[in-house]
């Protein structure tokens, strides 16, 4: 975090939707606690603000670094999924950045997103990343197509049992996946 007149600023992600209203409902049925539009709320480690996007875009997830400290912090591991293309030049680009310390270490397959896997333990997101490259035409192909490189899903770890995917975007992202210790492999 970063004091920029006398407020504490930080790094994060905006979820950018054009229903907020609607991705706060379904994360608080998740986690089991209020999540406010418009307002950091800390994930674990990820801080996260819901926000209303323009009209006439579509939703996404934003690299964010004007976050305030948050709100309200939820006790749950939150994970980030990145969208690529290239998954060899991406992990050396994220490296270089200063996003994750060091190299990632395989992890199988995210069958929800169609993806193969990389993870990092850390990230500056203050939270674990996944870097994921697609393996099939489902749905992280159809999010690069949108929308680029980047961040494109969040995780959340909650109880035991199959990961799901929950339904608060389009096709295209962005994905919340809700699953347990197993929540986004595949083999």
């Amino acid at each position: 975090m970063t004091d920029i007149g006398g407020r504490r600023l930080g790094l994060g992600l905006a979820w950018k939707a054009l229903d907020p209203g609607r991705v706060a409902e379904r994360v608080a049925e998740v986690v089991g606690s209020a999540v406010p539009v418009g307002a950091p709320i800390a994930l674990g480690g990820l801080t996260l603000v819901l926000r209303a996007s323009e009209p006439g875009t579509s939703d996404r997830l934003l690299i964010v670094t004007d976050l305030e400290r948050p709100r309200a912090s939820i006790p749950t591991g939150a994970v980030i999924g990145w969208a690529t293309v290239d998954v060899e030049r991406a992990q050396r680009d994220l490296v270089e950045a200063g996003i994750v310390a060091s190299a990632l270490t395989a992890e199988g397959t995210d069958l929800l997103l169609g993806a193969a896997v990389r993870r990092a333990a850390s990230s500056v997101f203050g939270c674990p990343l996944l870097l994921l490259e697609p393996v099939t035409e489902g749905r992280l192909a159809a999010t690069l197509a949108r929308h680029g490189e980047g961040p494109c899903a969040i995780y959340l770890e909650h109880g035991a049992g199959a990961a799901v995917l929950a339904p608060v975007g389009t096709r295209t992202g962005p994905h919340l996946i809700i699953g347990g210790a197993e929540y986004h492999r595949g083999r």
